[in-house]
């Protein structure tokens, strides 16, 4: 089972982290699984922070916060799944935050002279430092060159973090062991697949980390959005979209929240309009915002699915 080395090495590190945060067995689930197990979750809370969370969900999106990208983003994965949790570890998972120092604006010039095949300032006519940055890619605030010298379109670039490829993969095959030794020693986690489900978190990994096809959905989803006229994808600039590159308009129909609001004419219309919203998701299948807990709390999904791209900006 343990082909790669360096794989069971790393499993060794995400087990000591989940023990650090109780979250590797957590004492509020230790009658459901088997007795040496219970025996092993028991000898690993002598190692546990002692000032730590009471939701076990919590505990959990902290060790995978500390982890990295692809274990964040499998836990927000998770936290999209209440069939599979309790609602007070659900609650807890739902507090993950993707939000990570940004990589330096030489490293992001460099990506976008590789991927363009020349230096950014012969497409732009302004580059901002990072206005946004997240586990796998970061997002900047650029205006476009015109051939007559003008300035252009403000933009977002929306860029993939260095080696965020290569450090995703191996992430993924450590999640993919502890999946398979679940499955076998824990015989009530079972009903959950977690060897089915793990496959499925690969494959819609592997899409977010190719931003053509971030960039495809947005396109769909734009020409659903105009039916309705609720809300507005920005527009592409294909001719500057590259597998680790993204190049949005932000500058179309941009409302704010409260003008959504006004133009809803009333709490029905809105309820409408996220119920036409989570319909055009389910017909696409894929979507480009983060539909998470955090993302629909206090009232902001609306002015964060109007602004896909230029949330923050």
């Amino acid at each position: 089972m343990f082909k790669d080395l360096g794989t069971f090495f790393r499993m060794l590190r995400t087990g000591w982290v989940l023990i650090r945060h109780d979250a590797l067995v957590p004492k509020e689930y230790e009658p459901l699984v088997p007795a040496p197990v219970r025996f092993i979750g028991g000898v690993s809370r002598l190692f546990s922070i002692r000032a730590r969370d009471d939701n076990p969900g919590a505990r959990f999106a902290v060790a995978l916060e500390k982890l990295g990208p692809a274990y964040i983003k499998f836990g927000q994965i998770l936290s999209t799944r209440g069939d599979m949790f309790d609602p007070e570890f659900a609650r807890g998972l739902s507090r993950l935050k993707d939000n990570v120092p940004p990589f330096s604006m030489e490293i992001a010039e460099a990506k976008l002279e590789s991927e363009w095949g020349a230096p950014w300032q012969t497409r732009l006519a302004s580059l901002s430092p990072p206005v946004a940055a997240a586990s796998v890619a970061q997002v900047h605030k650029g205006v476009l060159k015109t051939d007559d010298g003008s300035l252009g379109a403000c933009v977002a670039v929306k860029i993939l973090r260095p080696n965020i490829q290569a450090r995703m993969a191996r992430d993924l095959k450590v999640i993919s062991l502890v999946a398979k030794l679940a499955h076998k020693f824990v015989p009530n986690v079972r009903r959950l697949q977690p060897i089915a489900f793990v496959t499925e978190a690969k494959r819609a990994l592997s899409l977010e980390l190719d931003l053509r096809l971030e960039a495809a959905a947005a396109s769909e989803m734009a020409e659903i959005a105009i039916e309705t006229d609720l809300f507005a994808v920005p527009a592409l600039h294909w001719d500057m979209v590259e597998k680790n590159i993204d190049k949005t308009l932000i500058t179309l129909n941009d409302y704010s929240h409260d003008e959504y609001r006004s133009r809803l004419e009333g709490k029905e219309k809105v309820e409408g309009s996220f119920e036409e919203l989570f319909d055009q998701v389910d017909l696409l299948g894929e979507t480009l915002t983060n539909l998470s807990g955090q993302n629909l709390k206090n009232g902001k999904a609306l002015q964060q699915t109007a602004t896909i791209f230029s949330q923050n900006v």
